[in-house]
């Protein structure tokens, strides 16, 4: 079963926050992951019972209790809660790190999955399925080489500017205006316009952007990392 479009589209801002570039982006994410566990939990309780009005009144400890999550992932997803409150009511100055944030997206995922079965995501964008490959690499402290090499490929070995033709349509986009484009090792690329600025699209900080345009590539890269 899929999970309600609601629950999902829920998802992709705190990914994209997560792959953006601010301060305490991680924090935010974080306290959004928390968010979203309670309010999939209180859908999926009034899915499985309409007559089921208490929502408004049940907190979050009762919220995953009645959701039916195991006990043991109870106690996991508690303790983030703990923190999230000391985040916004007592203790303004904790952090929240990289692999910390990632681990809480990963439990939001296993919620889903735990709620509407191993299909919860079958509807989800193809660039949210790709950037979970991701947000998974980074919340593993085992993986730091093959994230090494995720960077190093997405910023220096990838050239995110060319794209393949075939002939008849290269040469039809030549014709229309060879200034636009230049040859390099077979491949056209386009070069850029007078209003564009020249970015390092690679670069974490534009990864947001990159996994939403360029999935498929990205994909690509990740297979090669993670074989």
């Amino acid at each position: 079963m899929n999970a309600p479009k609601e629950i999902t589209d829920y998802l992709e801002p705190i990914i994209s926050i997560y792959l953006s570039d601010f301060r305490h982006k991680e924090r935010s994410a974080f306290i959004l992951c928390d968010n979203l566990i309670e309010l999939s939990c209180k859908l999926r309780i009034k899915e499985r019972n309409p007559a089921d009005n208490r929502n408004r009144e049940r907190k979050f400890p009762h919220a995953i209790k009645d959701a039916k999550l195991s006990k043991k992932f109870q106690e996991v997803l508690l303790k983030r809660h703990g923190i999230r409150n000391d985040m916004q009511h007592e203790k303004m100055g904790i952090a929240i790190d990289s692999q910390d944030c990632a681990c809480d997206i990963l439990n939001v995922v296993k919620v889903f999955k735990k709620l509407w079965g191993k299909y919860a995501l079958d509807s989800a964008s193809d660039w949210v399925i790709c950037a979970l490959r991701i947000v998974e690499l980074y919340s593993n402290s085992s993986y730091m080489y093959k994230k090494s090499l995720l960077e190093n490929k997405l910023l220096k070995e990838t050239d995110w500017n060319f794209r393949p033709y075939h002939e008849e349509e290269e040469k039809k986009i030549m014709e229309e205006d060879e200034k636009k484009f230049v040859k390099d090792d077979g491949m056209t690329k386009r070069l850029p316009k007078k209003n564009e600025i020249i970015i390092e699209v690679g670069a974490k900080i534009y990864w947001s952007l990159l996994v939403r345009e360029k999935t498929e590539l990205v994909n690509q890269c990740l297979d090669e990392i993670l074989l």
